[in-house]
């Protein structure tokens, strides 16, 4: 099962990005940026479970390399 992960700009829609994670091993998700982002964006997460589709958005402040913690 694959999820959608999306970044956005509050206020730069140039800056949005999109990656689909496809499944590595139990519970990892594995993506790849096509650039490096950082400063305040939105991140969402679409998921389908059971048939229904689900939504994770949260506001997060992005730097390189950083590991973010979703759904605290």
């Amino acid at each position: 099962q694959l999820l959608t992960l999306n970044l956005i700009s509050p206020t730069q829609a140039e800056k949005d990005r999109r990656v689909i994670l496809q499944p590595t091993d139990s519970n990892v998700y594995s993506g790849v940026l096509p650039d490096q982002i950082g400063g305040r964006r939105f991140v969402e997460i679409l998921g389908l479970e059971g048939g229904k589709e689900w939504r994770l958005f949260e506001e997060e402040e992005l730097a390189s390399g950083q590991v973010i913690l979703l759904g605290n």
